[in-house]
């Protein structure tokens, strides 16, 4: 599938010029990748200071919340502006992907184009595909995701840190408003002590032990996914934990993988997916 990441950038540096070079030794220094195609980068044919990074990629399915490249150039852009990161996919090719089968989902097209006020030199009309199946399009909607989902969840994160190394990606694991905090799901890194390296709500249980920390049914569920992880490099566990929303103890399903020396963990609240499907 072709597909398009875009990164926008308004400069608040006076020198944009400068900034643009930044970016192209960027985008030079994260190497070569077999599946991006192409490298763009536009500038605004009305506002000097905006700049748009455009990646082109030819894989086996897009990647929604990003490509490891795309989000490290959004964790390092952002010092330098206000930014903004989505992804679009071809509309002519994916339409007739899925033409034998137009009612087994909902395809809504958003084509945008900008305004004179921040007309992009050189836009073209592009469209982002948002596929939902109308079945689960609730569940989805109110409460994020499911057993699979967190196990994507993780996968995205281990690229992401393979992509960027661990300083990178402990940063943007916890960062509220980062690409790995989507609803009620986030991504939370331990080491294989139990020490909270990342957390993506609750940035105070950073450095702590949680070894021994106990959900509401007395089970010591991350001793558990610890020395699971050390044998079996990953798996799932459930546990009871307080949910916000809800305001009461109902069971986590969470999916955890052993990269290097560290545990790379995501999970959704069990019940509220599964009785809705």
């Amino acid at each position: 599938m072709q597909w398009m990441e875009e990164i926008k950038l308004r400069i608040a540096d006076k020198n944009p010029e400068v900034v643009e070079g930044k970016i192209m030794k960027l985008i030079k220094d994260l190497g070569d990748n077999g599946d991006m195609k192409e490298v763009k980068l536009y500038h605004s044919a009305v506002v000097n200071n905006d700049v748009s990074v455009h990646l082109y990629w030819d894989t086996e399915s897009a990647e929604p919340q990003g490509s490891a490249m795309g989000l490290c150039l959004v964790h390092v852009l952002r010092e330098y502006g206000l930014i903004s990161h989505s992804v679009w996919v071809d509309l002519k090719r994916t339409l007739e992907e899925i033409g034998s089968s137009p009612k087994r989902r909902g395809i809504t097209a958003n084509i945008s184009r900008e305004s004179e006020s921040g007309a992009w030199q050189d836009q073209r009309w592009l469209a982002k595909l948002n596929f939902i199946n109308h079945q689960n399009k609730e569940v989805k909607h109110m409460y994020g995701a499911s057993g699979k989902e967190a196990k994507e969840f993780v996968t995205k994160a281990k690229a992401f840190y393979k992509k960027t190394g661990k300083a990178i990606a402990l940063a943007e694991f916890t960062n509220p408003k980062g690409p790995f905090i989507d609803g009620e799901q986030y991504v939370f890194v331990l080491n294989l002590k139990g020490t909270m390296l990342s957390h993506g709500v609750n940035e105070k249980y950073i450095g702590q032990d949680f070894v021994d920390v106990k959900d509401s049914d007395g089970r010591s569920f991350i001793r558990e996914i610890v020395e699971v992880a050390d044998k079996k490099g990953s798996g799932f566990v459930d546990y009871k934990w307080y949910n916000p929303v809800t305001k009461e103890d109902l069971v986590k399903h969470v999916y955890f993988e052993k990269v290097d020396d560290l545990i790379l963990c995501s999970g959704v609240y069990k019940e509220m997916w599964k009785d809705l499907l």
